[in-house]
């Protein structure tokens, strides 16, 4: 199950945190542990399914709103749930693709850019 955005007449998926199915599973997720039994559909099947569409090897951002970083939120979620238990793992894996290393501390980079101005000062740094 995948977020697809059709800009231009042109589908592609859209796993990030910040408009696609990362978040969107972040907010069923809490849902589920909230316990309404008014959406019957979700179940762990359907979070499994929404998990899918994080597993994201290649995409052009790194950072935590709109990027691959941002993946992470939901599939940590997923995991603490006993739904998804691999899914994380392969996201840290990635990793490395993404980060830039500055005296010890590792950042994410939006769009190939490796400044740390202030207004994304906050979602750069990557703590381990």
């Amino acid at each position: 199950m995948y977020y697809v955005d059709h800009l231009k007449n042109k589908p592609r998926t859209m796993p990030y945190l910040d408009c696609g199915t990362s978040g969107v599973a972040l907010a069923f997720i809490e849902v589920y542990k909230d316990g309404n039994e008014s959406m019957e559909f979700l179940n762990e099947e359907f979070l499994r399914r929404l998990s899918q569409g994080s597993d994201m090897v290649c995409t052009f951002n790194g950072g935590l709103f709109g990027g691959y970083v941002g993946l992470l939120p939901a599939a940590i979620a997923l995991r603490d749930l006993g739904i998804d238990d691999e899914l994380w793992e392969r996201i840290i894996d990635g990793l490395n693709l993404y980060l830039m290393k500055n005296n010890g501390t590792l950042f994410s980079r939006d769009f190939m850019d490796t400044s740390v101005p202030w207004i994304w000062g906050r979602d750069r740094p990557v703590c381990f």
